[in-house]
């Protein structure tokens, strides 16, 4: 098992599609790895403000996220390293007896059973062992986390030269609303 399951975000090789590759920056900024390097090629260039315009804000948006979920992935890391449980993990390692958690083909969403469910973004509550069928934009990442979870995070940075010095942390609690303590 490979624990710090990654990609090359965006594909290596070939000039990215601008929404395939808006994807793969939203589910990078949640992964172990965020590594959107490539091939030297000018038409293959990665830099968000290479990309049509439409494109540019939940690039850059989704890369400020991976920014501030630092202190929750060197946490995963850890617990990783104590645990020998990968960072993300597929729904059938953890309710590998329920038989739908293998035959996830669409984009409707499941719920393992035995927990309430919030989105990450919008904190709308969603209950255990339900399915939910609903449309996201572009701008929006379907994430979901086990309510009462509580995610450490870092303030988002205005530049990458703000974060250096920067030792204190929030948390976000998954509740009804967000908490910054």
């Amino acid at each position: 098992m490979h624990f710090h399951f990654n990609h090359n975000l965006g594909g290596h090789t070939e000039e990215p599609d601008p929404e395939l590759y808006t994807g793969w920056i939203q589910w990078g900024a949640f992964s172990p790895m965020f590594r959107t390097h490539c091939i030297k090629n000018s038409n293959n260039d990665r830099r968000i403000w290479t990309f049509p315009w439409i494109y540019q804000n939940n690039l850059a948006r989704f890369t400020r996220l991976r920014q501030t979920l630092i202190p929750y992935i060197y946490i995963a890391a850890r617990h990783t390293y104590d645990s020998d449980l990968a960072v993300v993990l597929s729904l059938y390692y953890r309710q590998s007896v329920d038989t739908k958690t293998g035959l996830v083909e669409n984009w409707s969403i499941w719920f393992p059973p035995n927990f309430q469910w919030m989105n990450f973004f919008t904190s709308d509550l969603s209950s255990s062992s339900s399915s939910t069928t609903k449309s996201f934009t572009l701008d929006e990442m379907p994430v979901y986390a086990q309510a009462g979870s509580i995610i450490p995070v870092s303030p988002e940075p205005r530049s990458s030269r703000e974060r250096i010095g920067r030792a204190h942390s929030y948390w976000w609690i998954i509740e009804r609303k967000w908490i910054c303590l």
